[in-house]
């Protein structure tokens, strides 16, 4: 398969994982934003934000792990 990328021509680049990448990335960019206005939602409150914060910080667990895939495909170094 052939994908084109900022100007790059990827060559046997799992699509699937790179459609994965840009989901996870999403949703904990809306948990994220969703649990800055939890007390200030009806029904609301401290243990929302809290829960909100504990999914956005899984899905930027996993959408860092399926970038590190990615970077491993196109052989792009990773220091740390």
């Amino acid at each position: 398969m052939l994908l084109v990328l900022a100007g790059y021509y990827l060559q046997n680049v799992d699509l699937v994982t790179l459609l994965r990448w840009m989901e996870k990335a999403d949703e904990g960019n809306v948990m994220a934003y969703v649990s800055s206005w939890g007390e200030a939602n009806p029904g609301g409150g401290r243990d929302n934000v809290e829960r909100y914060l504990e999914k956005a910080r899984a899905e930027v667990i996993e959408s860092a792990q399926i970038l590190r895939t990615i970077l491993d495909i196109l052989n792009v170094p990773v220091t740390a």
